[in-house]
């Protein structure tokens, strides 16, 4: 898909010395060439799991699945966990923060 872009914003979890990718080619899935802006955005895979710094965030996964048949419902938990967080910050807020980053660090009670 970024070759049919026309502006590239890579979020990645950590950004890193050249040297790091250097030594990591093969890691490199967008080359350089292609991306305009790359952004640090700690837990941005969340609820997905980014291996092996945190899991799969199950509970939150539930949480829509319980929601998403009932619009309403829906649309609640999209104004308060996609609409109303201003930054990366008040979204690890709304999810419950340090206690849910805790426990889907751990990849065996990420389930």
């Amino acid at each position: 898909m970024p070759k049919a872009a026309k502006r590239v914003i890579a979020t990645v979890e950590e950004i890193v010395d050249t040297e790091v990718l250097r030594r990591n080619p093969d890691r490199t899935v967008l080359p350089g060439f292609m991306v305009d802006a790359v952004v640090e955005v700690p837990y941005g895979a969340h609820p997905t799991s980014f291996y092996p710094d945190y899991g799969y965030d199950s509970g939150f996964h539930r949480q829509w699945t319980s929601v998403s048949r009932d619009s309403e419902k829906a649309a609640a938990f999209i104004e308060r966990y996609v609409l109303n967080p201003a930054d990366q910050a008040e979204y690890l807020q709304a999810i419950g923060g340090e206690a849910v980053l805790r426990h889907i660090a751990r990849w065996e009670q990420a389930e």
